[in-house]
């Protein structure tokens, strides 16, 4: 009854976020699109193309260069923006851990091998059985777990919702990963794999 409706994709979609509702808004969105196979970087690209001469395309431009597959929680691509904000190079998302037999340890959400420094985000149920795991269980677990990266080598810092949310997590981010850096040792390259660059250049 309306005639032809036109709409835009999840790419143009998202770019658009960008200039009208803020950088953040955008990345989550993209970040899920590129996650999920609903939008692919050539779309990106095809999108901007498409927008080089609308009001905000700088914004949107930046949307784009942040955007990957990589961020395994609306939280996670925050902190993405975060970190990209604070000046700090691109870290790789989602890199695995192996101990010197081969064996998996860990995931890290973002990690820096040229100096041994990594990042995780703890969501909200990690230890509050969230996730069908009681939270004594989880908590001695995840204890296991931190003691198992810190001895390859890794220096990780956890950040969750509190000291995400009341500003303290990025500074001190930042201030770690200067001190780590001064030392200038990377993690042996047999000890890590996989993972994504956190953004790229615009």
């Amino acid at each position: 009854g309306f005639g032809e409706v036109r709409v835009t994709g999840p790419a143009a979609t998202g770019l658009d976020l960008a200039r009208w509702h803020g950088l953040k808004d955008a990345v989550r969105c993209l970040d899920f699109a590129l996650a999920e196979g609903l939008a692919e970087p050539a779309d990106l690209r095809s999108a901007l193309a498409a927008a080089a001469r609308v009001h905000g395309i700088i914004h949107m431009r930046d949307a784009a260069a942040l955007s990957t597959p990589w961020s395994g929680s609306p939280r996670e691509s925050d902190l993405k923006v975060e970190l990209w904000r604070a000046g700090l190079p691109a870290p790789l998302q989602q890199v695995s851990l192996y101990d010197h037999r081969g064996n998996f340890v860990a995931r890290l959400d973002f990690f820096w091998p040229e100096i041994g420094f990594g990042v995780e985000y703890d969501g909200r149920g990690k230890f509050s059985g969230g996730y069908g795991i009681p939270a004594g269980i989880a908590a001695q677990d995840d204890l296991l777990r931190q003691h198992r990266i810190v001895n390859l080598g890794v220096l990780p810092f956890r950040v969750n919702n509190d000291n995400y949310l009341d500003g303290t997590a990025v500074p001190r981010i930042v201030s770690m990963y200067r001190r780590v850096a001064e030392r200038g040792v990377p993690l042996d390259p047999a000890l890590w794999r996989g993972g994504g660059p956190a953004w790229s250049a615009r």
